[in-house]
């Protein structure tokens, strides 16, 4: 099945594009300096690119989210003899990528900018593109389509924000969406809202959250450190100072709080508020072990996620308290871990609805509640363990869903 043959990306955002290319230059240029090195700057540029990559399946994870998700569905596609490469956009992602999937070659997804895109798929190739949770880039899905390679969208995921676009943008997006072979949606409402955007219901499917999918018997029995924790897992930015305020005015018992940010090059900021807030504070990278004395303690790592969260007594789920939109909720319900979230859960709507509904998870509407939740759960821990018991049941039912996701990509003609 194929997408009709339509003209180039609409002329507005072909402008807006050459008009953001100086800007991108230099933005890609600093991040470079700061962490992705020449590796970086060269490849989103489509230079310095592997010659041994053509003809493979491309699985394009944005950054460190998008990677985690696309997990599952890597290793099943290399079980079914797919050979595979990686594409991120960030440095952190590529991190993620070498520490997660390091059999898989990764490398750095193009800017949007047409001589760029040609140049990158010209010497690549690639026979199909999965492209994981939500990436429309105009130029790019244009030029894909005239060299006639499948393309799809897995985990598919659209949020209000982007289902309404500013206008000048909303012909391009609509468009891109148009030359995709399917869409396969994480849920309802991102099917509906794709719908919505202008894109094809016949080539709309909803099959369900792939992170549902997540290994979760490899992780290690050992915990990480050797004394009992609650975990605030994915923080951003001013998420860490109000749960260290908080944990103040708390009697732990014998807890330690432990900060695990999404991202990790954040931990010397991070260290500086902990300490003004005048907590002794441990660095993982560090210590490796937190110290007799230590209140609170930086889990600053990455692809660790899952490991801290099989120890942890409880899990707060970071991006939720401040306005990002939230992270996944059901990774710790497939653990059977307790979990509470702020109320910004925008980007997992229907996880934490369904968690909600059988009582596996706790939404609280500020940091005064979040400590009420706390305090709860410390004193009572046999409440956070059912809690978790009922979060593990609601997210059992999950050992087919990568299986149905390979049978829809055969369906639409993505794989072969």
């Amino acid at each position: 099945m194929k997408p009709e043959l339509e003209s180039r990306a609409p002329l507005t955002y072909r402008a807006l594009a050459f008009t953001a290319a100086i800007p991108a230059f230099l933005y890609t240029a600093s991040r470079a300096l700061r962490d992705g090195g020449k590796r970086y700057l060269r490849q989103r540029y489509a230079s310095g690119l592997p010659a041994d990559l053509k003809d493979r399946v491309c699985l394009h994870c944005c950054s460190v989210g998008e990677v985690r998700a696309a997990l599952p569905l890597a290793r099943e596609l290399l079980e079914n003899g797919h050979d595979l490469f990686i594409s991120v956009g960030t440095p952190t992602g590529r991190h993620m990528a070498r520490t997660l999937l390091p059999e898989i070659p990764c490398i750095y997804f193009p800017l949007d900018h047409v001589s760029v895109v040609r140049r990158w798929l010209k010497r690549l190739n690639p026979k199909t593109i999965l492209i994981v949770e939500t990436e429309l880039w105009p130029n790019f899905f244009h030029a894909v389509r005239r060299l006639d390679i499948p393309m799809a969208l897995v985990n598919a995921r659209l949020s209000q924000r982007t289902q309404n676009p500013p206008f000048p943008l909303r012909p391009a997006l609509r468009q891109a969406a148009q030359q995709l072979h399917c869409i396969l949606t994480r849920s309802e409402k991102d099917a509906e809202r794709f719908v919505a955007l202008g894109a094809p219901p016949d080539r709309i499917e909803n099959l369900g959250n792939i992170k549902y999918a997540a290994a979760i018997d490899d992780i290690p029995d050992d915990a990480p450190i050797q004394r009992p924790y609650i975990l605030a897992v994915s923080t951003h930015k001013d998420e860490e100072k109000l749960i260290a305020k908080l944990w103040k005015t708390l009697d732990p018992r014998d807890k330690l709080l432990v900060l695990m940010p999404r991202y990790p090059d954040r931990a010397p900021e991070i260290l500086k508020h902990l300490e003004a807030l005048g907590l002794r504070a441990g660095l993982h990278s560090r210590d490796h072990q937190p110290r007799p004395d230590d209140q609170t303690y930086l889990a600053d790592t990455l692809g660790e996620a899952l490991w801290w969260m099989r120890h942890a007594a409880f899990v707060f789920v970071g991006g939720s308290l401040v306005p990002r939109g939230g992270h996944n909720v059901m990774e710790p319900a497939m653990l059977g871990k307790a979990c509470v979230v702020g109320p910004h859960t925008d980007h997992f709507e229907a996880e934490v609805q369904a968690l909600l509904d059988c009582d596996g998870l706790r939404q609280v509407q500020d940091v005064d509640e979040l400590g009420q939740v706390f305090s709860q759960w410390l004193d009572h821990p046999q409440e956070a363990r059912q809690t978790g018991m009922r979060a593990q049941a609601q997210g059992r039912d999950r050992s087919m869903l990568i299986k149905r996701y390979i049978e829809a990509l055969s369906r639409y003609s993505v794989l072969n």
